[in-house]
């Protein structure tokens, strides 16, 4: 029952210093670790190991970890992590190339660029091009300069 009473007038104490959690914002947060000269990055680096080892002592006592340290784990993981598996290496494959996929259809050409010619000095070397592989090279060009032609048309409107 002490230990409890302990924990309550803890908590009432870093309420009166600190505000309660739920009024503290991001901005004011960053700002107060900022003036202790503490690295959020390193902060929750730290913060994921030691929830690390402490749902490591759960599972070697074969306990069921609590879903709240799960939680915290999850939110916590570095993005640098590996994966843990097969199915979280492939969302987060997908993830990424969404991401660069959106950054490539966001890019616009600028108005005042000059037009665009497609090289031919490739296209005309003598190789191991069959006429199949020129077919599909010409029309890609065509597909390539039509879209360029909309883009501009929709960049002028």
């Amino acid at each position: 029952m002490k230990n409890k009473s302990q924990k309550e007038r803890l908590e009432e104490l870093s309420n009166a210093l600190f505000g309660s959690p739920e009024d503290l914002s991001l901005e004011h947060a960053l700002e107060t670790l900022k003036l202790a000269e503490i690295s959020p990055e390193e902060l929750c680096d730290r913060t994921y190991n030691e929830l690390l080892l402490k749902a490591r002592a759960y599972r070697t006592r074969q306990q069921e970890v609590p879903p709240r340290l799960k939680k915290a784990l999850e939110d916590l993981r570095p993005a640098t992590a590996p994966a843990r598996s097969q199915e979280e290496l492939d969302r987060s494959a997908s993830a990424t190339v969404s991401r660069v996929i959106d950054a490539v259809r966001g890019f616009k050409l600028p108005s005042s660029s000059p037009s665009f010619a497609l090289s031919t000095s490739y296209r005309n070397k003598k190789s191991e091009k069959s006429p199949k592989d020129q077919r599909t090279i010409d029309r890609l060009e065509k597909e390539l300069l039509h879209d360029l032609g909309e883009e501009e048309k929709d960049d002028q409107d």
